[in-house]
This record gives C-alpha cells, sequence and structure tokens, in this order.
C-alpha cells in the first residue's frame, strides 16, 4: 500500500509525508487512481471532472496520465467486469441483460372477456359520433346505417373525406385525438371498442384492419375522383357508389332486362357538393343532365331512379 501511495507522490511531484495523509486530504492523482478502479465510467470524465473541480491538477497530472494509459484502461476494465456480475453469482448474458425468466420482459396479451369485444350503440340520424379534436378513445364498428366523415377549414368550408357504410371500421387515429368529424346521414347502430382493447388484442385488430383495407382502396379511387373526372363523371360515379354491387371489381354486368334500380342517395345536394368537392349548383346542374339524357329520373330530392345501371357506369369515365 505504501509502495503504490509513493509512486503516485513522487508522479504527482509530492513528497513521502503528503502520500501518508488521510484519504480525504489525499492528492488529486491519489483520488484518481482510487476512482478509475472504483467507478465504471470513462477516465476521461473523471479528468473532466478533476480539470474543474481540483485547482491542483495542472499539466503534470495530464503527463500522469499519458504514462499510464494501459494501467488505467486495466483497472477500468477489471471494475467494469466486477460491477456486471450479479449478486447471485450467475455469469451476465452477451448483451449485458440479466439472464432469468423475470429479467426478460416480453408484451403478453391478455385474452378479451365477452364485454371487451364492445357494445352496440344505436344512433339516430344527423348526430355527431365524433368531433375534430376529441380524445380517439373509441373505434366504431359499423352494423347498419351510414356515416360521413368530414373536415373543416377556418372559413367553414367543408370536405368530405370518406363515405363509411355497413361494416366499415371509422374512429382510428394515427394521434391521440380524432382527425375528421363522424355524423351519421341515417339512422343505425354501431359496435364500439374501447382502443386500449383492440390494441391488446391481436385478433380483433387483425379483424379490423382486413376491413381497412378495402377502405384505403376505396379512398385512393375517391383521390383520383377530385383530381381528374369531370363533374359529371363525379357525379355518376356517386350514384354508382350507392349502388349495391356493381361497377366494381367483381361485377356482373348487366342483368337480362330490366337494369334499373331505385337508389336512396342519402345526402343532401350540399353533402353531396361537399364530397365531389364541387359546388352546389353544379351538382344540380349535373344530376338535370343526367335527366335529359334519360339516364335517371328523379323522383325525390335524396332518391333517384337509375334507368340503365350500365350506362351509368359507362358516365364515370372508368370504362
Amino acid at each position: 500500500m505504501f509502495a503504490c501511495d509513493r509512486l503516485a507522490a513522487i508522479r504527482g511531484g509530492l513528497n513521502h509525508r503528503d502520500a501518508r495523509r488521510p484519504h480525504y486530504s489525499r492528492s488529486p492523482e491519489r483520488v484518481r487512481a482510487i476512482t478509475y478502479a472504483t467507478c465504471p465510467i470513462s477516465p476521461l470524465i473523471v479528468s473532466a471532472k478533476f480539470d474543474l473541480d481540483q485547482t491542483g491538477v495542472t499539466d503534470s497530472v495530464r503527463q500522469n496520465e499519458a504514462d499510464t494509459p494501459m494501467k488505467a484502461h486495466h483497472l477500468q476494465h477489471s471494475a467494469l467486469q466486477h460491477s456486471a456480475v450479479p449478486q447471485d453469482g450467475r455469469p451476465p448474458s452477451r448483451h449485458g441483460v440479466e439472464r432469468g425468466p423475470q429479467a426478460v420482459r416480453t408484451a403478453t396479451v391478455v385474452p378479451l372477456r365477452p364485454e371487451d369485444e364492445g357494445h352496440r350503440q344505436r344512433f339516430g340520424q344527423h348526430v355527431h359520433l365524433y368531433r375534430e379534436g376529441d380524445d380517439a378513445a373509441r373505434i366504431y364498428e359499423l352494423v347498419d346505417g351510414a356515416v360521413m366523415l368530414y373536415k373543416l377549414l377556418p372559413d367553414g368550408r367543408r370536405q368530405v373525406v370518406e363515405l363509411i357504410g355497413p361494416g366499415d371500421v371509422l374512429g382510428i387515429s394515427a394521434v391521440p385525438v380524432h382527425e375528421c368529424s363522424a355524423e351519421t346521414l341515417v339512422a343505425g347502430h354501431a359496435i364500439v371498442h374501447d382502443r386500449a382493447v383492440v390494441e391488446r388484442s391481436p385478433d380483433l385488430f387483425r379483424r379490423l384492419s382486413a376491413r381497412l383495407q378495402a377502405q384505403f382502396c376505396a379512398m385512393h379511387e375517391h383521390a383520383m375522383l377530385l383530381g381528374r373526372k369531370t363533374a359529371l363523371e363525379r357525379v355518376a360515379s356517386f350514384v354508382m357508389k350507392c349502388v349495391p354491387g356493381r361497377g366494381g371489381y367483381g361485377c356482373p354486368g348487366p342483368r337480362g332486362g330490366d337494369d334499373t334500380l331505385n337508389v336512396r342517395l342519402g345526402m343532401t345536394r350540399q353533402e353531396i357538393a361537399d364530397y365531389l368537392g364541387l359546388t352546389i349548383e353544379t351538382v344540380s346542374r349535373a344530376f338535370s343532365e343526367l335527366r335529359r339524357r334519360g339516364v335517371v329520373t328523379i323522383d325525390k330530392q335524396e332518391q333517384v331512379l337509375v334507368n340503365d345501371i350500365c350506362r351509368m357506369c359507362k358516365l364515370t369515365g372508368a370504362h
């Protein structure tokens, strides 16, 4: 012990009597050597700390570090190995993580109770399920009815971004709040799921994700409608969207004989205009043109009779 103290005193420019002092009055060089052996941090950090805290540490101390770099590295490596050994004597793993069942933390899947599968909620016509900025704590799975999702600009202009039908999912958001508002078009009901339950249930999340894929494809079609189609093509596309099983993938084609259908639009002219990116006057003129051509017969404001579905489909611009 005294030989080490004497060596540290000689290198630090101190005499033998200073090296025999108690630990609290030892020189910065001696404290540095003790710190290297007990503190598993970089010697550079220790050196910087003593350069700030001890005014007596000068170029001689830095020369001392340059003389014994291998010794300091060896002491630090030994201290790291000693601190990495667990208390129970087990060797550490390759990645420095303690082995054992309690050391490995994995995500657990909580089995769903019947009541966690969601509850049914009935709603009337033109009511809001949620508004833009509300907490996105629930996810809705529409059973029947129709819902429109829209966003508002500060000056009051509205854009209907998506129409939700039976089987579709709404309420999913990438942020903790809803990014758009949801308003019902007709009365119906939906299954309401808690967002936390969906996130910890792989089966439920997989089921909802499968439906969302079809909705994403529909939004691609809507982007094409807004970007490239004429006003008449947009209105014809909207009418065909209300015709189930026709105009899309797997369309059976014209039916033999009567190929007409009474279509309930479920939206006002203003709502249709906000969905198609048009003005209400342009939408009215487009319906008048379809009626003039004999493609539709307008009986009521929200209901039209499509006289020839295939002809209407050709007016969408997709064929």
